[in-house]
């Protein structure tokens, strides 16, 4: 059987940064690039060749498309890559269905975060805490945003287009002046923090992940600061081990149905939602998009298991 050959499109950031890894001798910048789903390192099978295309800021781009039997879009945050984004729709455009597209732009514009808010909010099952962006030049104006949408504090402030953190703070008293923060026409998002039911004290944050309309676990974290993340979780929590043994049979079955609903509503092929799920299936979205990091896994990982069956969902979806 011929393998197919599947394209993965990348962009660079609008600002037009990238980070630089290395050099070789002959001139060839290894880069790295945000904002990105992350598939086209970790994604192997002998069913496809992969292929490359990373868009750059420029307007007149010229695209060329040979032998292309499957397109993917990596380009996955709203803020930082509309350039790039805009790109992808024009070529999905060409295409004009001839050839199949995952992860359609117009689609990954709906995972921004007030975006999220404004489709998910009052879906049965859900919970997702307002967000709204903003623009603000002062400190006053981001208390004054706070209080026109009608949100309390705690409230989290981040700056539009960053990941993994950074760029975040809890506002928890109208005293924060927001040093570390350019108020000068960059986009902030506000969103009301709710404060979960904790796990022995804990603070808990679930990763799941969409494909092709099926939800998987990635992994669930702990840690005793809000914000949950690699850096700072305890790993020798029981309860990560015992939910991942059970998340197939009992948690599943509970989000099925709003998974669903969740997956027609925002329409991508594939990506992953920051979560907190109660006993009874209610899910608390924290955060929805394809930009998260999901098919890395340490060998040593008891998640290594769900990373294959994504993997495998993935493959699936892309060649059939």
């Amino acid at each position: 059987m011929k393998k197919k050959n599947i394209l993965f499109l990348k962009g660079i950031n609008d600002d037009r940064r990238v980070i630089v890894f290395s050099i070789t001798n002959n001139n060839h910048y290894n880069i790295g690039i945000d904002g990105s789903s992350n598939i086209y390192e970790f994604l192997n099978s002998e069913r496809f060749s992969k292929h490359e295309l990373c868009f750059d800021t420029n307007q007149d781009q010229k695209l060329f498309l040979k032998d292309v039997d499957v397109v993917f879009n990596q380009i996955a945050d709203s803020d930082s890559h509309t350039i790039a984004l805009s790109k992808a729709a024009f070529l999905e455009k060409q295409i004009n269905g001839k050839i199949p597209f995952f992860n359609k732009a117009e689609n990954i514009r709906k995972t921004a975060r007030d975006e999220v808010y404004r489709l998910l909010d009052g879906e049965e099952g859900l919970t997702v805490p307002k967000t709204i962006k903003i623009v603000p030049d002062t400190p006053d104006k981001v208390y004054e945003e706070i209080r026109k949408a009608g949100m309390v504090l705690p409230v989290i402030l981040r700056k539009a287009g960053d990941h993994g953190g950074i760029s975040t703070i809890l506002i928890e008293n109208d005293k924060e002046q927001f040093h570390a923060f350019p108020l000068d026409g960059r986009a902030y998002y506000l969103t009301q923090f709710i404060e979960q039911d904790k796990y022995q004290g804990l603070y808990r944050k679930i990763r799941l992940v969409i494909v092709n309309g099926e939800v998987f676990l990635r992994h669930i974290m702990f840690s005793e600061e809000w914000m949950v993340h690699n850096k700072n979780q305890k790993e020798d929590v029981k309860e990560i081990a015992h939910f991942s043994k059970r998340f197939n049979k009992e948690v599943k079955p509970k989000i099925t149905d709003v998974i669903t609903r969740i997956h027609k509503i925002i329409g991508l092929d594939y990506f992953g939602i920051d979560c907190d799920i109660n006993e009874n299936g209610n899910i608390t979205i924290y955060e929805l998009n394809a930009t998260m990091n999901v098919l890395y896994s340490r060998d040593s990982s008891i998640f290594k298991k769900h990373v294959e069956r994504i993997r495998d969902a993935l493959i699936t979806m892309l060649v059939g």
